[in-house]
């Protein structure tokens, strides 16, 4: 489960850094666009811009912030609830 996990992580990782070094994975022969770029839009293919994906770690990274945060603010409730108890 968790290479799964871990080796889904990194394929994504490696395809944003293909994207942001311009590297799609496809070459010009693969690419039919580049080819014939008169016939594939007559074809009606148009070449839209991918749609930006949020990172998996990203979402990640935000739930440990969150759950640190929350872990913080437990401690913090509790030192007071202590000091409160040793007043009395």
């Amino acid at each position: 489960m968790v290479r799964k996990v871990q080796k889904c992580i990194d394929v994504i990782l490696n395809e944003k850094r293909q994207m942001q070094s311009g590297n799609t994975g496809r070459s010009e022969k693969e690419d039919p666009s580049a080819q014939h770029p008169v016939s594939s839009q007559a074809k009606g293919y148009s070449q839209k811009p991918m749609a930006e994906r949020t990172p998996v770690l990203e979402k990640l990274n935000k739930n440990k912030e969150i759950k640190r945060k929350e872990e913080q603010e437990r401690k913090a409730s509790k030192q007071k609830i202590k000091r409160n108890d040793m007043s009395l």
